[in-house]
């Protein structure tokens, strides 16, 4: 594995924390035992932090 692209990793763990994030208001939406979990993992600070790791990667 060459490291041409040091913000590759960065930018992986963003998408990933994005997707956790949009399945976690999924489930609040849906509501259930899941739901009652997933709201206190605060699905928007996921997304948040998540979006910041995407627009802060390295060049």
């Amino acid at each position: 594995m060459s490291n041409n692209d040091p913000g590759g990793a960065q930018v992986a763990i963003g998408l990933i924390g994005l997707v956790c994030g949009v399945l976690g208001y999924v489930a609040l939406a849906v509501g259930g035992d899941f739901a009652s979990f997933m709201r206190g993992a605060l699905p928007g600070v996921m997304i948040g932090l998540s979006a910041l790791a995407l627009v802060m990667r390295p060049r």
